[in-house]
């Protein structure tokens, strides 16, 4: 099996990368991981920058940073960046996040100019940026289980309800405008996790420029003729009827699957490779209370998570595998968007980038493929179709993104969470 050394993790995964393991094809993984670290500099320093994608970049930046101080560009920026981080975390945890940062932003916005005071003012500002918050959680909740461009949808339902009915709303807006300031935000979210590619994207973005047409069309004529219906509906009707729309499309997302599961128990060819990091011997798969656990013959037990074999848990690392643990840990979700950020920045394509590499791996289709510290994933989606893929990794969540990444490009990954060193695959 190949170990190719990925440029993505931490030095301390590194040097555990590049101990020997015998079981895990010993000395010529070692050997390979050291030639590509050479070959890839040299390959790196002959990648020339491409200048427009760069400018793009450093211009695109810049509209989201004056997001910050300019409130005209901030009302559609924000949408956006509120719903790409709440996607990069567990629900709850993204809901807390969003909502503390707009109770701060709100508070340092506002305080001079709102007759409010003291506890009145706070405790208002956080109630707005609790029903702020809840539009997006609900986003995040529902779309995850909703097919294609049908899962951007219940943004701009659940973010048109809370900013147009009075019960809810912490400030009247305009409903036409906020439902698509919403849907803009999906759409854009929906178009980078699909990477910008035309064939993917050519109907959905088709669809939303088509009602933009209308809606400012409409506008258009309600200006140049005033004898003209103000409205269609009313912005309370259309946000009662978005609330309506949000609450039938969640319904709906319910009765929808989740994402798949590894069973184990039937990969009877995947687990005989398996042994023990502690004591070297095989490991095959029980049932226990409705969950999979692997077992070896001395009575060691470890747990399968969301089709995630867990060889070594968290609470025993040490040291330096400890800390670079905890940190991806935290950035997992939103790993894999920080390296095409910085590709854009520095005027890289990220797939030249990978490809200067890989392509370095003699690797053909049939062939296996253990990658050490694989992190999200993000080597495979280069290598050739056909390629049985295994990985390793000691962030639980690093491994989840894997797994949505290979689901998202058509492969299969067997991840297995332990340390780089032992031996977890028989030779």
């Amino acid at each position: 099996m190949y170990t190719p050394r990925s440029p993505e993790r931490g030095d301390a995964q590194r040097r555990s990368r590049s101990r020997k393991s015998p079981g895990i094809s010993g000395e010529v993984g070692h050997s390979r991981a050291r030639d590509y670290g050479t070959d890839n500099r040299a390959m790196s320093a002959k990648t020339s920058p491409n200048r427009l994608l760069q400018l793009t970049a450093f211009a695109i930046t810049g509209v989201f940073v004056l997001g910050f101080v300019y409130a005209p560009v901030g009302v559609w920026t924000g949408p956006i960046l509120a719903a790409w981080f709440i996607g990069t975390q567990k629900a709850w945890r993204g809901f807390l996040w969003l909502a503390g940062i707009g109770f701060v932003l709100n508070l340092v916005s506002n305080w001079r100019g709102s007759p409010l005071t003291g506890f009145e003012f706070a405790g208002r500002t956080m109630l707005s940026a609790l029903i702020g918050a809840l539009p997006f959680v609900l986003y995040r909740l529902s779309s995850q289980r909703q097919p294609g461009f049908l899962a951007i949808l219940s943004l701009p339902l659940w973010g048109t309800a809370f900013a147009g009915v009075p019960y809810f709303a912490a400030s009247p807006r305009t409903g036409a405008i906020s439902f698509l300031v919403y849907w803009f935000a999906a759409v854009i979210n929906w178009m980078w996790n699909q990477e910008f590619r035309a064939k993917k994207i050519a109907t959905g973005t088709s669809i939303f420029g088509g009602v933009c047409v209308l809606v400012f069309g409409y506008g258009f004529y309600l200006e140049t003729h005033s004898a003209a219906p103000v409205a269609l509906v009313t912005n309370p009707a259309l946000a009662w009827m978005c609330f309506a729309g949000g609450l039938v499309l969640s319904a709906w997302s319910l009765t929808q699957p989740g994402a798949r599961r590894e069973v184990w128990a039937n990969k009877t060819e995947t687990v005989a490779l398996l042994r023990s990091p502690y004591s070297g011997d095989s490991l095959q798969v029980v049932t226990d209370d409705g969950h999979e656990v692997l077992v070896s013959p001395s009575g060691e037990r470890f747990p399968v998570r969301n089709g995630i074999p867990i060889l070594l848990e968290a609470e025993k690392l040490t040291g330096s595998n400890q800390k670079y643990n905890h940190l991806y840990e935290t950035i997992g979700g939103f790993y894999d968007d920080t390296q095409r950020v910085v590709c854009g920045l520095r005027g890289i394509n990220p797939e030249q980038y990978f490809l200067s590499y890989l392509r370095l791996l003699e690797i053909s289709p049939g062939d296996s493929v253990l990658e050490t510290s694989v992190g999200t994933g993000l080597n495979f989606k280069y290598l050739p179709h056909g390629v049985r893929l295994f990985g390793l990794d000691l962030s639980a969540e690093m491994l989840a993104r894997c797994q949505e990444n290979l689901r998202r490009w058509g492969d299969a990954c067997r991840s297995f969470s332990r340390k780089c060193r032992g031996s977890a695959f028989r030779q």
